[in-house]
C-alpha cells in the first residue's frame, strides 16, 4: 500500500481530488509524481506569484502522528540543505489536516526517462554520476541519508 494502512486507496482517491483546489495558499493544478509517502502537484502559490511544486502526504486528513512526523522530518531535512543540485524547500504548512511542503518545480525528465529514452554515452553519463554524487555528499555531510534514491527519484 501507498501509505502502508489498509485503505491506502482511499488516500488516494482523497488526495488526487485535490486538483483544481486551494491548499494553504496554493492551486493544485495537477498531479506530477505519487510516492511512497506523498503525491507531489504542480501549484501555483499566491504570494509570492509562482508556479512550484507542492508534496501532500497521501493519507491526508487521516493521517497517523507518525506519518506526520515522518513528512516533516523530511521535509525539514530537505530544507537544511543548499547545494545547486537539490531542490529547494520553500514552505512548510498544514490546512485543514492536509500536511505539505512546497519546493522549487524541477521540469523535465527523470534519469529513468532519460535511459530508457537516449541512453548518454559514457562521458556523459560520468558527467552526470559526478553531479548526483556531489549532491548526495553535500546531503550526507550534513547527516542527510536519502532512503529512496533511485533513477525515477532524480530530475
Amino acid at each position: 500500500s501507498q501509505t502502508g494502512d489498509s485503505d491506502a486507496g482511499a488516500d488516494l482517491i482523497a488526495v488526487s481530488g485535490l486538483e483544481g483546489r486551494t491548499l494553504g495558499g496554493y492551486e493544485i493544478l495537477s498531479t506530477l509524481a505519487r510516492g511512497g509517502m506523498g503525491v507531489v502537484f504542480k501549484a501555483r502559490q499566491r504570494n509570492p506569484s509562482r508556479i512550484v511544486a507542492l508534496k501532500v502526504i497521501s493519507a491526508g486528513e487521516l493521517a497517523t502522528r507518525r506519518m506526520v512526523e515522518r513528512f516533516h522530518n523530511e521535509a525539514l531535512a530537505a530544507a537544511r540543505l543548499d547545494h545547486p543540485n537539490i531542490v529547494p524547500i520553500h514552505e512548510v504548512g498544514e490546512d485543514r489536516g492536509w500536511h505539505y511542503f512546497s519546493m522549487q518545480l524541477v521540469e523535465g525528465r527523470t534519469l529513468a526517462d532519460l535511459i530508457r529514452e537516449a541512453r548518454p554515452e559514457p562521458p556523459a553519463a560520468a558527467a552526470l554520476l559526478v553531479k548526483l554524487a556531489r549532491a548526495v555528499e553535500h546531503a550526507h555531510q550534513r547527516g542527510i541519508l536519502h532512503r529512496d534514491l533511485k533513477p525515477t527519484n532524480i530530475l
